[in-house]
């Protein structure tokens, strides 16, 4: 009986013993199997077209094409693992920014369905008879075999250092290994002061950037925690340069420097002693030279090789014991009927998942073409990629050939340090790892190069306008900035049309919609006063025009939604809603109780988002200058039993909540994507008013009835303007948000006019601000680290309606606030008119904003610095008596 047999015998024994409740747990196993394909088999002999050795990231790329190619159980892949881990991620998860869960998944989740599992190692290769043996003692015939086992980690080589990982709370950490990579963040919690030391071994090393990775957010961490002072940092590396590209090792010597890292090459950990906390280093130009160090923290990289199994067949593998191909076509130099991928491959590229995802191609091309009897068609250039991290929100991207030289995909200096490379890193790069690498459809950003060098526009910088005003440069640096600018958007302010419903049938309509982006306003016989009926026709075009039959939800969608968006990605966002008076702006912004409106559609949308991520209360809190504290959660429990007895207990109730506004809160709009699910989320709002060209806080403590004290726009750190000492509320739901939007609206200045029983005498701000930051290693708590911070904004204008005296018919009080209206009116419109401008042409001077002419421009002076999206809603009354009103507003804002 074979052993396949026997097995199946043992399973359906234990079957029958279902109904009694015995072996439920071996039966459970055997169901949870029985759901993979790839499930592991057992056999004494196997033949296959091709083997796969290795279910590493190129293993699993190679066996998915190969499979899809070759068909059902012409791929039989040996792998031991019964998890396979996202090695890149082990970094992060050494600086609280991952957890270790997230790193892995079960090995038969990410092996093809078409293929069979051995799951045992490969213990003798016999490339002369086509035959590997596994450790199970099962011979595999192939036709071709891929050999992809990765590297091995050495940390017996050097003495000491096993003991010094295996003790509990110990001094010494590594990220290499999921079984150590967690007591990295309990050392950077530990230590105090003292050595931090940080060390790169004198072997190949698979990530090589990882070794300083680590250390630069090690770096960052004590920073901000104010133990940086008491640490030195050290990085002891065997390299005889701080990185191997010198493009980006240009980029890295002014950050260690900066930093005060001190730096020793060609310097090698060769001991440890844990008991006396004492690491010895070797001099590699003098070996004979060696000196201990004394560490609070050690993060000790091990030596690495090629595995064991290799070093065994001489045949296969090259003077340093890595499989011997060549570097072009990865098909070893004498058995054409063997490959190697990855890191076990003698190819002389930095070894990388990117390498793994640039090779595979190549390595799947020749694969077929070996099997089909043709020439080699795929070659590789030595592509390689190293996120270099630097801290909690940077990361410099490396990518480099064979040559060391810089193979960018993006149109950007990737030597700087980028935000956005650091999100590519974290987000990103896992996600195409798991869904697209693994499955074999990422074969790195080849293709994307290739686009973009396709692309006639040379970008290399951007320039901030602020920059191009005051930077002093000579003509011809001043033509070469000029050409490197990042050309914008020819209309970044995106202006919608909606016109609302004629009040009654009877009304002359002015306005006609010719299509989706074009209204045609028509000067009709009543206004023109013509008695001939000569009729003046213009035409406008917005970005959309909604007609009068625009649903709600259509209105949110089109215009605000993208804006949540935005926010959630930690941008800013400003919207208007403008018009004369009684044009629907308030209906637009607010809606009633049937039609919703865009401000509690985005509310409800945000929270619907966020609702599985919110962060305790007062986990964030306002710092009163535009910025936020993270507190810890004995603090924050402290602060939410004082609230309670505080500030707003009375003001915050059901019973202040107008029925119309409360009915708002639940929406039933779909979740939004881009959530940073290793993120915690606390939304916050202001309320303000702009009246008489000042500043109120709509939401400031004290009753109903209090007279508002008006506020003062500043410029805080970072240049952003915010109304200071203005109430900032946190907000748990829809319900707490619309509560504090109703109070605020009981305090907004409100008046009579001919043309509006309820006239909007001042302009209203509803800022929606949501704040986010990384959790810890398990996900639990916020990193009590202020830098890793990232603030949205989306600011909610509600503009008080155009007027003409002559038809309100305003005097006294209130022919002063149309006055101070009219006047903020026409600085916005300037406003928005020279932004544009600059944008369009930004090869010229920039004209100088007026911003600070009126309270409402000067509190979004960024957004006319070109920072952050503005939309704007221009609502218009198609009413003929409006004419004239919807002429100038149009005429002012497209």
């Amino acid at each position: 009986m074979s052993v396949s047999q026997i097995m199946s015998f043992k399973f359906s024994g234990m079957l029958k013993n279902c109904t009694t409740g015995s072996n439920s747990p071996v039966i459970s196993l055997y169901a949870a199997l029985r759901k993979f394909s790839s499930t592991p088999i057992l056999a004494d002999r196997y033949e296959c077209q091709v083997l796969v050795v290795g279910g590493g990231a190129g293993g699993c790329a190679l066996a998915a094409k190969l499979s899809r190619k070759l068909g059902q159980d012409k791929v039989i892949i040996v792998e031991p693992a019964d998890k396979h881990y996202y090695q890149p991620m082990f970094t992060l998860i050494g600086g609280g920014m991952k957890r270790l869960e997230q790193s892995y998944k079960p090995m038969a989740s990410v092996l093809p369905k078409d293929m069979k599992w051995l799951q045992e190692k490969a213990k003798q290769f016999d490339p002369k008879n086509n035959i590997v043996i596994t450790s199970g003692g099962n011979n595999i015939k192939y036709d071709l075999l891929l050999i992809a086992i990765g590297l091995q980690l050495n940390y017996d080589k050097i003495p000491g250092l096993v003991e010094a990982l295996s003790i509990p709370n110990g001094k010494v950490c590594s990220i290499y290994s999921p079984k150590y990579v967690e007591h990295t963040l309990k050392c950077l919690r530990q230590i105090e002061k003292g050595n931090a030391v940080f060390t790169f071994p004198a072997s190949p090393v698979k990530c090589p950037g990882a070794p300083q990775k680590i250390m630069y957010i090690s770096e960052h961490y004590f920073r901000k925690l104010n133990k940086r002072s008491d640490i030195n940092v050290i990085y002891n590396t065997a390299l005889p340069v701080l990185f191997g590209v010198k493009h980006y090792a240009d980029a890295l010597w002014p950050i260690v420097k900066k930093r005060n890292i001190t730096v020793n090459t060609r310097t090698n950990l060769v001991e440890v002693k844990p008991t006396a906390d004492v690491a010895v280093f070797e001099n590699l130009d003098k070996p004979d030279e060696k000196f201990e160090l004394k560490y609070s923290m050690l993060h000790a990289v091990p030596p690495m090789s090629a595995p064991n199994e290799l070093a065994q067949c001489k045949e296969l593998i090259n003077e340093a014991g890595f499989v011997d191909v060549n570097k072009s076509t990865m098909q070893h130099v004498k058995y054409k009927n063997v490959f190697a991928i990855g890191d076990c491959s003698g190819s002389p590229n930095s070894k990388t998942a990117a390498s793994a995802a640039a090779q595979s191609p190549v390595v799947y091309r020749n694969m077929i073409a070996t099997l089909e009897g043709e020439d080699l068609k795929g070659t590789y250039d030595g592509y390689a990629s190293c996120p270099l991290v630097t801290g909690y929100r940077t990361c410099i991207l490396a990518e480099f050939d064979y040559d060391l030289n810089p193979l960018e995909t993006f149109p950007v200096s990737q030597n700087k340090e980028r935000y956005s490379m650091f999100v590519l890193k974290k987000s990103l790069m896992p996600t195409l790892y798991w869904n697209m690498m693994l499955k074999g459809y990422w074969n790195g950003p080849t293709m994307m190069r290739k686009i973009i060098a396709r692309t006639p526009m040379k970008i290399t910088k951007t320039l901030h306008p602020r920059e191009l005003r005051t930077q002093p440069v000579s003509s011809s640096e001043q033509t070469e900035e000029t050409n490197n600018i990042v050309a914008k958007p020819k209309d970044p302010v995106h202006v919608f049309c909606r016109i609302r419903p004629l009040p009654s049938d009877g009304d002359l309509s002015c306005v006609r919609v010719r299509n989706s982006t074009t209204v045609i306003l028509t000067t009709p016989d009543l206004v023109l006063g013509n008695k001939q009926g000569i009729q003046k026709e213009t035409q406008y075009i917005f970005r959309h025009v909604f007609e009068p039959e625009t649903s709600q939800q259509d209105v949110f969608s089109a215009v605000a939604q993208p804006l949540v968006e935005n926010l959630i990605r930690g941008r800013n966002s400003l919207l208007f809603t403008y018009g004369v008076t009684g044009s629907g702006k308030t209906y637009t912004m607010t809606g009633d109780t049937r039609h919703r409106g865009i401000m509690p559609r985005c509310l409800d949308v945000l929270f619907r988002t966020i609702s599985d991520y919110q962060a305790k209360k007062y986990i964030f809190k306002p710092d009163r200058l535009n910025g936020f504290e993270i507190l810890s959660e004995a603090d924050a429990l402290l602060e939410r039993q004082h609230e309670m007895n505080q500030r707003f207990k009375g003001a915050l109730k059901r019973k202040d909540t107008d029925p119309e506004i409360a009915s708002q809160a639940s929406c039933d709009l779909t979740p939004l994507r881009g959530i940073d699910e290793d993120n915690m989320y606390a939304v916050f709002v202001t309320y303000v008013e702009v009246y008489n060209n000042s500043v109120y806080d709509l939401l400031e403590k004290g009753n109903i009835q209090k007279t508002l004290q008006s506020k003062i726009i500043r410029e805080d750190a970072a240049h952003n303007m915010f109304v200071h000492g203005v109430t900032e509320i946190e907000i748990k739901s829809v319900e707490e948000a619309i509560e504090a939007f109703q109070i605020g609206q009981k305090r907004k200045r409100m008046g009579h006019t001919v043309l509006n029983a309820e006239s909007s005498r001042s302009h209203s701000v509803f800022n929606i601000r949501l704040v986010q930051a990384p959790t810890d290693s398990q996900g639990e708590q916020v990193l009590q680290d202020k830098c890793t911070i990232t603030i949205g904004q989306l600011s909610l204008v509600d503009l008080a309606g155009s007027e003409r005296s002559s038809r309100t018919k305003n005097t006294g009080l209130r022919l002063r606030e149309a006055g101070n209206i009219n006047n903020s009116l026409m600085t916005l419109r300037t406003c928005l008119e020279y932004l544009r401008e600059n944008q369009q042409q930004a090869n010229a001077a920039p004209r100088k904003i007026p911003y600070r002419d009126s309270k409402i421009t000067h509190l979004f002076k960024n957004y006319f610095d070109g920072e952050g999206q503005v939309s704007m809603i221009v609502c218009i009354n198609p009413r003929a008596e409006d004419h004239d009103e919807n002429a100038a507003i149009i005429f002012g804002y497209i």
